[in-house]
Parts: C-alpha cells; sequence; structure tokens
C-alpha cells in the first residue's frame, strides 16, 4: 500500500499531490464567484451640478470613488456608497447621507410619466434641496435599467438588520452568506471649464425705424440637478420655440412695407438663463447700451426720449408649454354698439395682396366681445401671470399687452442683495427699461423650474401652440392697434395671417427637449456646432441674424462650471467586509488543523503500523 512504503508525511503528496493546494485551494473555491459573468457590470452615471456663482460653491465637489455599496438602511459609515431610488430618499436621509456617507449614487424613475403627483412633488423638493449648498461627497445619477434593478434589490436584501432576524446566529449567517458590491468611479479632480456664453440676436425694422422698439426674449439653456439629463422642456425649450415661431410670424408681415408695423422687432436667445443669473442678457444690454457703435438699442441711450412705446417684452421664457388649455366659456356680451372690425378685416385682407392702408383705430380690449358671434368666443385669458419689477404705468405698451393678454399682474420688487435674479425682465429693468415676463408661475421659487423631471409631453406641446396663437395676436393688436372682430370670417382671416405652425413647433419642441442644454454642455462647445447653431440657422431664416460671445471676467468671474459632467461606474460583486472576516477565521482554522497533522503524523504513523503488524500475526 502506497501509505505503507512512505517515509513521511510530505513524501505522499510530492508523489502525488502538491501540498500547497492545502491552503490554496480551498480560499479559491471560497472566494470564487457562483456566476462568473455577473461579478462585474459597467455603467453611465452623470455627476451632480458643480458650479461656483460669484465665488459661492454650489453642487458636488468630488468625482471619484472606491467604496463598499449598501442601501438606505444598512449603510453606517463614510466607506459606504449608499444606493437608492431618487424617488425612495427623502430629504432628512439625504442630509445624513451628505455629512456621513463616502458617496451616493441614485438610480432614475424607469418611466417618468408613470409618477403620481405626490412623487413628483417629493423629487423636486429634493432637487432644491440638494443643490442649496456644496457636497463633499460625489454624488451620481444613473438611468434606470434592468441590471441596477437587479443590484437594489441584493443590496436591500442582503444586508439584514439584528432587529429583522430572529436569532444573532440567523443574522451572522445572512450576512456572511449574502452578496456584497464594490462601487468604483475612476473620474479625475474636477477641473474648471471654459466657458462663453452666447447670445443670438435679430431685428425686424418698423416703419419708423429704431423710435419704438418691443424686444421679445427667452433664454434656451435647460437647469436641473444634473446636467447631463436636464432636458428643460417647458423651462426653457418652449421660450425658445416660441421665439422663433413669433419671428416667423412676424417676418412675413413686416416682409412688405405696405404692412409693416410702426415699431420694430428685436428677437434674443440667450444661452444663460436663470441658473446663473442671466448672465448673457446682461452681457448682452451691457454691448447694446454702453457701446458707442450699438444701434440696436440706439434710442435707450438718449435719456430725453420719451419713453412710452419703448419696452422689452419678455416672451415666455419659463413655463409656455405650462399655460392651461383655453376654455370655451365667453364673456358677458358689452351693449351693442358701432365696431370697428369690418374696417380691421379690410386692412389686413388688403395686407395678404388686398390692403390698400393701414387704419389706426384706439385701442380696445383684444377679448370684447361683438354683437354678432365670432371666434374670440372659443378663448378666454389663460391662466398665466404677467410678472412685473414695478406695476406699469397706465396707458403704456406694456399695461396694453397685458390687458389684451387678459392676465393677471404679479408685482415683485428686485432685491439686488439676492443671490439670483427671479426673472429675466429683471435684467431689463435694471437698466430702467420696462420689462416684463409672462409665466405660468406664480413664483419664480417654485421647484418645477429646475427640475429634471421636466420633459416633454404632448398636453405640454397642445398647450405649447395654443399659446403661441394667443401671444401672437396679443402682440399684433398692440403693434397695428387692433380692437376686435366681427364675425366668423374675420376670425378665419387672422388665423390666416397669423396663423401658427404646428409641425414647426412640435419638431423644434421636441428637438430641443430631446437633449441636454445645460450650460456645461451649450456654452463649452463652439457656437458653430449644436443648439446654438440649429437655433442661428432657424432665426437666419426670418433676418439678418448675429451671434454674440461674452467673456467672463478671469479675475472675479460672475459663474464658473466644473467638469467632469459623465463618468463610468463599475460594479463589482464581491462578499461583504464580515465575510472576510469569517473566512480568515476558517482559513486559520483549517490550517492550525493541518499544522497539528503534520506534527503529530508520526503518531498516527506509529499506532497505524501497530495495527497492521498485529493483524498480521493473528494471520
Amino acid at each position: 500500500m502506497w501509505l505503507d512504503e512512505a517515509d513521511g508525511f510530505a513524501e505522499i503528496f510530492k508523489g502525488y499531490l502538491p501540498y500547497y493546494l492545502l491552503v490554496a485551494l480551498p480560499i479559491f473555491i471560497i472566494m470564487s464567484p457562483v456566476n462568473p459573468v455577473a461579478a462585474s457590470h459597467e455603467f453611465s452615471v452623470y455627476r451632480m451640478q458643480q458650479y461656483d456663482l460669484h465665488n459661492v460653491p454650489h453642487g458636488c465637489r468630488s468625482a471619484g470613488f472606491n467604496l463598499e455599496g449598501r442601501s438606505l438602511t444598512s449603510w453606517s459609515t463614510s466607506r459606504h456608497c449608499v444606493v437608492a431610488r431618487v424617488q425612495d430618499i427623502s430629504i432628512e436621509q439625504f442630509m445624513e447621507v451628505r455629512s456621513k456617507a463616502g458617496a451616493l449614487l441614485l438610480v432614475m424613475p424607469k418611466n417618468i410619466t408613470t409618477l403620481t403627483t405626490e412623487e413628483k412633488e417629493h423629487i423636486q423638493l429634493l432637487e432644491m434641496a440638494m443643490i442649496q449648498q456644496e457636497i463633499n461627497a460625489p454624488v451620481y445619477f444613473a438611468k434606470w435599467s434592468p441590471e441596477f434593478e437587479n443590484i437594489l434589490g441584493d443590496l436591500q436584501h442582503s444586508f439584514i438588520m439584528d432587529d429583522k432576524s430572529g436569532t444573532a446566529l440567523e443574522a451572522m449567517f445572512k450576512t456572511v452568506s449574502s452578496n456584497g458590491y464594490q462601487i468604483v468611479v475612476s473620474a479625475s479632480a474636477p477641473q474648471k471649464m471654459d466657458s462663453r456664453p452666447v447670445t443670438i440676436h435679430g431685428k425686424l425694422v418698423g416703419r419708423l425705424g429704431s423710435a419704438q422698439t418691443i424686444v421679445i426674449a427667452a433664454h434656451y439653456d435647460s437647469a436641473g440637478l444634473v446636467p447631463e439629463l436636464s432636458r428643460g422642456a417647458d423651462s426653457n425649450a418652449s421660450g425658445a420655440v416660441a421665439v422663433l415661431e413669433l419671428a416667423r410670424i412676424f417676418s412675413r408681415l413686416y416682409s412688405s412695407s405696405a404692412v409693416r408695423g410702426d415699431a420694430s422687432l428685436v428677437f434674443v436667445l440667450a444661452s444663460v438663463g436663470h441658473s446663473l443669473n442671466y448672465f448673457a442678457t446682461k452681457k448682452w444690454l451691457e454691448e447694446q447700451l454702453d457701446s458707442t457703435d450699438a444701434s440696436l438699442l440706439q434710442r435707450f441711450r438718449d435719456r430725453d426720449a420719451p419713453p412710452p412705446l419703448h419696452f422689452f417684452y419678455h416672451l415666455p421664457a419659463d413655463a409656455v408649454g405650462r399655460l392651461a388649455r383655453l376654455t370655451v366659456t365667453p364673456p358677458p356680451p358689452p351693449p351693442p354698439s358701432p365696431c370697428s372690425g369690418c374696417a380691421i378685416r379690410h386692412l389686413l385682407a388688403d395686407a395678404l395682396g388686398r390692403l390698400a392702408r393701414l387704419t389706426v383705430t384706439p385701442p380696445l380690449p383684444l377679448f370684447r366681445t361683438c354683437p354678432s358671434p365670432c371666434a374670440w368666443t372659443r378663448w378666454r385669458p389663460a391662466p398665466c401671470r404677467v410678472h412685473v419689477s414695478k406695476p406699469p404705468r397706465p396707458g403704456g405698451a406694456a399695461a396694453s399687452l397685458r390687458a389684451r393678454l387678459g392676465a393677471p399682474l404679479v408685482h415683485k420688487k428686485i432685491n439686488l442683495a439676492d443671490e439670483l435674479l427671479a426673472w429675466q425682465h429683471e435684467r431689463f429693468s435694471i437698466r430702467r427699461m420696462t420689462a416684463f415676463t409672462v409665466s405660468s408661475l406664480q413664483s419664480h421659487k417654485e421647484p418645477a423650474r429646475n427640475s429634471i423631471l421636466d420633459t416633454a409631453s404632448d398636453t405640454s406641446l397642445r398647450s405649447l401652440t395654443e399659446n403661441i396663437a394667443l401671444i401672437a395676436r396679443a402682440l399684433a393688436s398692440h403693434i397695428y392697434n387692433i380692437t376686435e372682430e366681427t364675425n366668423e370670417d374675420d376670425a378665419a382671416l387672422y388665423d390666416e395671417v397669423l396663423g401658427v405652425d404646428e409641425a414647426s413647433i412640435k419638431q423644434w419642441y421636441e428637438y430641443l427637449a430631446s437633449q441636454s442644454r445645460a450650460p456645461q454642455v451649450i456654452t463649452t462647445t463652439s457656437p458653430n456646432t449644436g443648439v446654438t447653431a440649429a437655433l442661428e440657422k432657424a432665426l437666419s431664416r426670418y433676418m439678418e441674424v448675429t451671434v454674440g460671445a461674452h467673456v467672463l471676467d478671469k479675475r472675479e468671474p460672475e459663474f464658473t462650471l466644473y467638469s467632469p459632467t459623465s463618468a463610468q461606474l463599475f460594479v463589482y460583486s464581491v462578499k461583504p467586509a464580515v465575510f472576510d472576516l469569517v473566512l480568515t477565521l476558517a482559513i486559520v482554522a483549517y490550517l492550525t488543523v493541518v499544522y497539528f497533522a503534520i506534527q503529530l503524523f508520526p503518531l498516527f504513523y506509529e499506532e497505524y503500523a501497530k495495527l497492521v503488524a498485529g493483524k498480521a500475526k493473528v494471520r
């Protein structure tokens, strides 16, 4: 027998089995994953916003980490990366994670449209709380995927707390036998980005030149907690679409000298909005008002010029698409009186090739109804609001347009001590110009204005189309002193002249809302590419367009943006730290047994030899 022929314990394994496998083999068996293919995953993740505004830091200040993944209920130290669904984490939990955890990874909802109203409001409030102050720990967001759902499920069920287990032994067994995840983001330290905001503007010259100027402005960037996931459908893709469509409508009217309005129209699209204090609008105003070479707003440099018709109409820079759908309830009819609608009808008919001359009538409320039914009975003032820094002067242009829109007035004084201006019109009001903002929002502090949930929807698109038509009529009625329509024929004529292109609105709305337009994206790329180039090309179809790039102060910049905005995340399937401890104890115990077996082998062999010799003698 081979055991009888061996002179020593070591010779047994030298010829038949390498003795080092006594140590290595059990370790390899225990540590190897059940499914090697599922041992690691790779995902694209998006870092939380990071920027400085007036040298005040905001957002996430770190990028890379290598930590053990834990759920909201099982993490405890800074060695853990908390992984959760964005709709599951509360503001109180976030504040605790912010101060104690090593990193935070939030998974977006599978389908935003299926969220309840309460869940959407919770996410929006969470976004506001997260962006208020700087966060030292890395914070990333990931799109939903089946793999992430499995990881979330494993983390939620793997680490069982003591109060959820029947006995301490059961809790220990479940902890040791569970699978854990090591989460790694290999990203460089945040770096400052070279940002150059731009402004696109064009002008339709009226019959009186620059004596009367109406500026229709909107910003086209999006604001959200995560730059790469900020779509900004209502804030503010809708505003940019409205500016383009109004430019198309009035370029047709201004193409003929016979029907051109008295006022000049200036259309402005700024690449930086409320999240960065309307910096592009500020620089554009400085260039137009303080430079002796600029002529776009030359009348405003003359402080002795009468101001009544000099105003800036800041068109839906926020939430045009959220304006409610107009209803069919007509207002009570006024007493019958001579109607000027017939004269207006002939004027606009001739404007399309049948117009002989323009007749001006005293301005009356746009929403009056004639003694005979007309198409205006389909409309009533939309639940939008006109936001102003000071009440408009009675009889002025701003009061006229507000009355024609039928919108209530919201008055808010400018507070220069605030970190951010409330609305874009305040940039104009600071320069002592009459200006207002049209928005469905009651306050600039509403969380829906800066949410990653602001995505495109069919309802918003329909409302946007209807409200652009409403605003176009209100603006045209002010420019041409149109007071009312008399019958269905007149309404049809107005529809023909001021009709909106629904296909174009849909195309631009879906295009802008389908991609990120965060300042980190659109201000750090060339103006000749991307969204800026597309908007410039679209506006240049209707008028001559100028694109101006604005430079930040290098010594004391108004704002600073940081990269990276995205990274690759790796998730490795590993055993928890407790398992490492138990495994170490098991290996020590195993090696102890092997050691004593080797040391006591001579005694064992001697007893074995005696036993074999005794059996031989008996035979």
